[in-house]
């Protein structure tokens, strides 16, 4: 449970168990979640799956504020709101954590073997035109 949107269960809140093309951004937004958190998109039992899909309150523990508002749109129980398409879901949450990523600060400093020092950061590719830059002399062995 929790991977078909309320309406696709018969009977289900006042509802026919009728089935929409949104079915797919549903289904694929339930399955990244689980993906993501480890969990399942609305929760263990029957009861609080149904509970938790009315009022569109998937698990989004660990997930980037933006990612989990977007994820929330898709798993909407009012498929109108949700992305058309399982392609707008993915670019819309490309888009969502890129923007996310390049305003994040440093995640990593690295003490390397030879005690020089080294920041990480992350970069989605896009933003690194061409590729990386070649590693500096100093660095290569």
């Amino acid at each position: 449970m929790g991977y078909l949107p309320p309406e696709a269960y018969p009977q289900s809140a006042g509802r026919s168990g009728q089935l929409h093309r949104s079915i797919d951004v549903y289904g694929l937004a339930a399955t990244y979640v689980h993906l993501r958190t480890g969990k399942p998109p609305f929760g263990e039992s029957p009861h609080e799956v149904l509970r938790r899909q009315l009022r569109g309150e998937p698990c989004s523990e660990g997930m980037h504020a933006a990612e989990a508002e977007w994820v929330r749109q898709a798993l909407s129980p009012e498929r109108e709101r949700r992305p058309a398409s399982a392609q707008k879901f993915v670019q819309g949450l490309v888009n969502t954590l890129t923007l996310a990523m390049t305003q994040a600060r440093p995640w990593a400093d690295l003490q390397l073997p030879d005690t020089r020092s080294v920041r990480v950061y992350w970069a989605p590719r896009e933003y690194v035109a061409g590729g990386l830059p070649p590693l500096p002399e100093e660095y290569r062995r």
